[in-house]
């Protein structure tokens, strides 16, 4: 508050000269100013391959002939789909992928 509200109000008789600064401890630290801020950045985990790399690669392969093998690819992570792919595996799944090659002379 300004000093003027408080000019005339004594808290104390013995308490003179200008009113101390009132510091709240409330338990929460100060908010640091919005420039201050730490803007979170979300970065993939190690070794995160997102979906839509692995339904191109496979995309590629399958305009290539290998459709089959994509189709027992997928069915041996469990899946039906690349969509039923755990998330975890989409890796696994991207090197395996990389690793089938066509029956027929390049």
């Amino acid at each position: 508050m300004s000093d003027l509200a408080w000019e005339g109000v004594e808290d104390h008789a013995s308490m003179s000269g200008t009113r101390p600064e009132v510091v709240v401890e409330n338990g929460s630290a100060p908010k640091p100013a919005p420039d201050q801020q730490a803007t979170a950045v979300v970065e993939d985990p190690p070794g995160y391959v997102p979906i839509e790399e692995v339904r191109g690669v496979l995309a590629e392969l399958s305009r290539a002939g290998l459709t089959a093998q994509i189709k027992g690819l997928i069915e041996s992570f469990g899946a039906s789909r690349l969509s039923e792919v755990a998330e975890h595996d989409l890796g696994a799944l991207l090197e395996a992928a990389k690793g089938l090659k066509t029956d027929g002379p390049k």
